[in-house]
């Protein structure tokens, strides 16, 4: 699998630059990747829901209640990027979607007894773990990143984002393919159509 480093380099390589040893070394492009790379890394990551960042997890309460419209907060994990889905506490089969809930600074506000089990996006660090289309798409998004700074070329940059955009149409094809649907439960309004 890719390194740090290897995906700087890959990125690098895409805009015709010389490759690094480290994120750390005293170069041009390495202080123009290390600038950007946990964000643009963090970004990406929540951007698509990525299957090897997502995790499950089990919220307990806060001791701090909403002030109003809900009854419980619960914090969110520390590596949480972005809530994908609250599940409903029932053990029904059938997932109807009828979890109220939001999402207010590092909290979910729901009325939902807790604990309240989530799937969510985690900020992955670890690069052994990144899947091989996120490893192109986030080499594509840190070259488009850097471009400008490192080529002084704004065809370079629009040449790049647009192979990072290609990249991430690819990839997002290629994880839709890895799960099942989930089949919506249809009201009586629908089945009477029907």
């Amino acid at each position: 699998m890719a390194s740090d480093v290897q995906i700087a380099n890959r990125a690098l390589v895409k805009l015709g630059e010389k490759t690094i040893v480290s994120l750390t070394e005293d170069s041009n492009p390495a202080r123009a990747i290390n600038e950007c790379y946990v964000l643009v890394r963090r970004n990406e990551i929540r951007r698509h829901p990525w299957h090897f960042a997502k995790k499950r997890a089990k919220l307990a309460v806060s001791v701090t209640a909403p002030e109003f419209d809900f009854l419980y907060a619960y914090p969110l994990p520390a590596d949480c990027l972005r809530v994908l889905m609250p599940h409903p506490q029932s053990n029904s089969v059938q997932y109807d979607g009828k979890v109220d809930w939001k999402i207010e600074g590092r909290n979910i506000l729901s009325n939902e007894a807790g604990p309240l089990k989530i799937t969510y996006l985690a900020d992955i660090t670890d690069p052994e773990q990144f899947d091989a289309s996120f490893v192109d798409t986030f080499a594509a998004r840190l070259a488009a990143e850097v471009a400008h700074r490192l080529t002084g070329s704004v065809d370079k940059r629009k040449m790049a984002f647009e192979e990072y955009r290609m990249s991430l149409f690819e990839a997002r094809q290629t994880n839709a393919f890895e799960q099942f649907s989930i089949e919506r439960v249809r009201d009586d309004w629908e089945i009477a159509r029907l």
